[in-house]
């Protein structure tokens, strides 16, 4: 992913945070304990749900520094070691503990860093939401475990997450050339719409020194779609996140888009 970091506040929908983290952390924990650790995640590529579980407190342990480190960068952070397997669990209980109490008490408008061009408290209540959420999800399907219920509201704004911080935020150091194609995302029982641009995004990262030259999308709402891709909110956001198939969905006007869409999503989400 391609990331520069100006203060860009904002404010995101109430069904983003503590009652989320806390409600999916927790469930993922449980179905974790509950399960062998050498399982498969089949959505999460050689992981085992060791790994899963290991991942999500590495994860939430980094956040729990950056925000009672705020606004400062996280400089001085030192990676966790991962524990002994029988310990796993606890680790990603205290990780969660720990994450919940740092967020408490902050102000979603407090300037804190992230990644992204969004520079606040907010960005790490949201990501930290749809974070723990797709990966409860992985565990489900690695247990066999029955689907939590997903408001469509949160499915919603994580379809818009992935949209506009993953696949369409263009650093102010790289150009946009439009190509050809329009692709329109919509939710069938939310009402949201989304549609984007294919293009090429190309710039030189002054921070790595990099050089990106590489498809990618933009927002270009009022524009008429080449295609549609449309379903309930939350077989959206799994798809987005390749935790479910265009099956699920309904897809008009061009297909091919389809395959280019997702193959853009994988790559900004990686």
């Amino acid at each position: 992913m391609v990331r520069e970091t100006p203060l860009v506040p904002a404010i995101h929908p109430q069904h983003v945070g503590l009652d989320v983290i806390g409600f999916h952390s927790d469930r993922l924990a449980a179905l974790v304990a509950a399960s062998a650790l050498d399982v498969g995640v089949p959505t999460c590529g050689d992981w085992t749900l060791g790994d899963l579980a290991w991942h999500m407190t590495e994860v939430q342990d980094f956040w729990a520094y950056v925000i009672p480190s705020r606004p400062a960068p996280p400089a001085e952070y030192v990676e966790p070691d991962r524990p002994l397997d029988s310990d796993l669990v606890s680790r990603l209980e205290k990780a969660t503990a720990d994450l919940m109490a740092a967020l408490v008490d902050a102000d979603p408008a407090d300037a804190a860093w992230s990644w992204a061009a969004e520079q606040t408290v907010a960005f790490t209540l949201r990501r930290q939401s749809h974070e723990v959420l797709i990966h409860h999800v992985d565990a489900v399907l690695a247990a066999g475990a029955a689907m939590p219920d997903i408001a469509p509201e949160l499915a919603a704004d994580g379809v818009d997450e992935a949209i506009k911080v993953f696949m369409s935020e263009i650093p102010n150091w790289a150009s946009f050339t439009r190509g050809t194609g329009v692709i329109e995302v919509a939710t069938s029982d939310t009402g949201d719409s989304w549609t984007l641009a294919f293009g090429r995004m190309e710039g030189t990262s002054p921070r790595t020194g990099k050089h990106h030259d590489m498809e990618a999308l933009m927002i270009a709402d009022g524009d008429s779609p080449d295609t549609v891709v449309s379903g309930d909110a939350v077989a959206l956001d799994l798809w987005l996140w390749g935790r479910s198939g265009v099956d699920e969905l309904t897809v008009t006007g061009d297909v091919d888009l389809v395959e280019r869409f997702r193959t853009s999503v994988a790559m900004s989400t990686q």
